[in-house]
């Protein structure tokens, strides 16, 4: 959301003093997908593939290198490119025999391939096909240690806005990627469930919940729902191989006890929105007396949620007739309260702030 370029901003890696691009970098940035093919078979784009330079390409007079793999996946490469890159940088011949270098993907590439673009001046291919984007996170994440699944990454390191997210956050976040892709990560590493994402914005950072996330998406909503433990059991149980298509099967919808578990952890997040859009979801009990009736927690949290809108309904009405009564006046206002908010500490990771008031609406 909001990054300036489409080019990576990445340190690049100490290198030699080679002034030429690379050719594959070139390839793959113009998305000449067969000349990359027939480039990969020769021995000049093997070299390139496995130089420990990286490829090259300039900016302007910024040189800017980066990883063959990154390059490819960055630029939203045809699997089978990021295969044969993958192959020929692990693999190397040892008395005619391939044998696999120790070589493993980290959460960096997974945050390539699943973070949303960088903003409209980013021109790279979209994974059209859901197929071939399922095929390429499922690729990387075989090969991938257990823990680039839980670690935050990012992109764009040097943007004023940055995603560090769990692959599931970046997942989620991206429209682009497919509820398949989303029930896939959660069936691998439930945890992911439960690890907020951190929004860098101008240097502060904030905590988002996955499910805060998945506002908007009402299937990828209702896969994280139904919470890590549901997923947890279902592999303990029927012992899903993740080398097959089980971890696509059609699921139940999320019960009441999973609304209402996370109807309380977002009342105690104070992610107001989450209320709002998982409420409706949460079925009243049944009272012999009065019919169907909310529980009083329940209450509680929705009257906490109305008076947050209500506040910023008033805000929000009392800036715009300000705007409309003193017109330019406004401007010297406007300047104030930014000069007051920057000698003001900013919200900094709330989330983990409420961690230490918890307890107004326990999660069972």
């Amino acid at each position: 959301m909001g990054q300036k370029s489409s080019i990576p901003s990445r340190t690049p890696p100490p290198t030699s003093s080679n002034t030429s691009s690379s050719i594959l970098e070139g390839q793959l940035s113009r998305r000449e997908w067969g000349d990359a093919r027939v480039y990969l078979k020769s021995l000049a784009g093997c070299n390139e593939v496995q130089s420990v330079d990286g490829l090259i390409m300039y900016q302007g007079r910024t040189r800017i290198v980066t990883p063959p793999l990154w390059t490819a996946i960055f630029h939203r490469a045809p699997i089978d490119i990021v295969q044969t890159i993958y192959n020929i940088r692990n693999k190397q011949n040892n008395n005619g025999n391939f044998e696999d270098k120790v070589a493993e993907i980290g959460s960096d590439l997974l945050a390539v391939a699943l973070e949303s673009s960088g903003g409209p001046n980013d021109q790279r291919r979209q994974y059209d096909d859901p197929i071939e984007y399922f095929d390429l996170i499922k690729f990387l994440i075989e090969r991938s240690p257990s823990s680039s699944l839980v670690d935050p990454a990012c992109t764009f390191k040097e943007a004023k806005i940055q995603k560090r997210y769990t692959p599931l956050g970046h997942a989620i976040s991206n429209r682009k990627v497919s509820k398949e892709i989303v029930q896939y990560l959660c069936f691998i590493c439930p945890q992911a469930i439960d690890i907020d994402c951190i929004l860098v914005d101008d240097g502060n950072e904030y905590d988002i919940s996955i499910l805060a996330l998945s506002i908007g998406q009402n299937e990828k909503r209702d896969l994280i729902l139904r919470g890590s433990n549901f997923y947890k059991e279902i592999i303990n149980t029927t012992k899903v191989n993740k080398d097959d298509d089980s971890l696509v099967i059609r699921l139940p919808p999320p019960d009441n006890l999973a609304v209402e578990k996370a109807l309380r952890t977002a009342a105690n997040h104070e992610e107001w929105q989450v209320v709002k859009d998982i409420l409706p979801l949460l079925t009243p009990y049944n009272d012999d007396d009065n019919g169907e009736k909310e529980s009083p927690w329940v209450i509680d949290i929705r009257n906490e949620m109305d008076r947050y809108f209500s506040k910023k309904k008033k805000s929000a009405g009392r800036d715009e007739k300000l705007r409309k009564y003193f017109g330019v006046l406004m401007y010297d206002v406007d300047i104030v309260v930014d000069l007051v908010s920057t000698v003001m500490p900013k919200r900094g990771r709330k989330r983990n702030d409420n961690e230490k008031k918890k307890g107004n609406f326990p999660v069972a």
